[in-house]
């Protein structure tokens, strides 16, 4: 995600992104970046710089003594404040001491101070709620922000997924749209004392529903997409799910030829639907970068080892498995994310002008 970033900063369109979702691993690096309340007006450089430090470091200090001691003491006081503690706390512990030096002190709430300005794009940390009388599948059409409860308070209900379903429609589909959006205290009116949050990347992974909600507007989406396996997947099973939800969404047409051997971007648009954002579509894919070490520049044959990255067969440095990566690997990869973003510069560009002039041609 730092090199996708680095690459449209350096293309001076930060300034256009309204809003940044993410889920699972993404939010990890959402997550560093906001707390700095200026961090999008900045030189991605050096949050760059203290990823590496921290990607790159020996995780075995992770599990040493003291910091065993610090994930016991730190579980039992959760446990004293009345708090249920599971194993996905102890591993949340775990991934803190990975990507810090030392107790991160920060928490959701300070991130308003990142927002408060409209100085960056709006974070959207996207999860399910997930209540254990309900079957897991239910709740894939419920998607929320950690920003915006619009949804919190109706999983208490009914006593059945079918009455569920039928009370929601029936008396809270007017409401949703009265609940004030992107405002984080209002998280702790909701019904629930307590959350059950799901990685959304069970179900579909991808962070879209959120930002298809009417009321943002969205004219273009740029997917960059980080999965491991399959890298059409996840588009292919929002498209789906937004088809079956009837949410006006471009048709993903790719070839069976390139789903074999993926291109950089691919740009999918909806003439038909004025209300359907366009989508640019980033794979995680190595394509022209082998050859090329910048848009339009050719590498030397002394240069070529270096546009040697493997990111998606089974022996590749990057799966979801590894903790930590050496530093010519991270070099690699944000250079790599980096390149694939300026290197469809034009398309990027081409797909806002659009977008301006369908905007100009709908407030007419």
């Amino acid at each position: 995600m730092y090199g996708s970033l680095l690459g449209l900063q350096k293309l001076n369109l930060l300034d256009c992104i309204s809003y940044i979702g993410g889920l699972s691993g993404t939010t990890w690096t959402m997550g560093n970046l906001y707390e700095d309340a200026n961090w999008s007006q900045k030189y991605l450089e050096d949050a760059i710089k203290e990823a590496r430090k921290q990607v790159t470091k020996s995780k075995i200090c992770c599990f040493s003594l003291d910091c065993l001691k610090y994930y016991y003491n730190d579980l039992m006081e959760r446990a004293k404040e009345g708090h249920n503690t599971s194993f996905i706390d102890l591993w949340g512990l775990v991934i803190e001491s990975m990507l810090h030096d030392k107790k991160d002190e920060h928490r959701l709430s300070d991130q308003r101070q990142a927002v408060d300005n409209g100085q960056n794009p709006l974070p959207i940390y996207v999860a399910i709620n997930l209540k254990s009388n309900y079957s897991a599948q239910a709740f894939r059409g419920m998607w929320s922000s950690i920003f915006s409860i619009d949804v919190m308070y109706v999983w208490n209900l009914a006593a059945d997924s079918e009455d569920f379903w039928c009370r929601w429609t029936r008396d809270r589909v007017k409401d949703i749209d009265t609940v004030i959006d992107s405002f984080p205290n209002k998280l702790m009116e909701t019904a629930d004392n307590e959350l059950s949050l799901v990685d959304t990347g069970f179900f579909i992974n991808t962070s879209y529903p959120p930002l298809l909600r009417s009321k943002r507007e969205v004219d273009v989406i740029l997917h960059l997409n980080y999965s491991g396996g399959s890298q059409t997947l996840p588009l292919d099973q929002i498209a789906k799910y937004f088809s079956e939800q009837e949410i006006p969404f471009p048709k993903i047409e790719i070839s069976e030829e390139d789903r074999e051997n993926l291109k950089e971007c691919y740009v999918f648009e909806e003439s038909d639907s004025p209300q359907a954002p366009t989508v640019l579509f980033f794979p995680l894919v190595n394509d022209t970068f082998k050859k090329y070490k910048a848009p339009g520049m050719e590498r030397s044959p002394e240069e070529m080892a270096e546009g040697k990255v493997d990111v998606s067969s089974i022996l590749s440095p990057f799966t979801t498995r590894e903790v930590c990566f050496s530093e010519e690997n991270f070099d690699k990869l944000v250079k790599l994310t980096d390149y694939n973003v300026l290197n469809n510069e034009k398309l990027i560009i081409q797909a806002l002008r659009l977008a301006v002039a369908r905007r100009k041609q709908r407030n007419y």
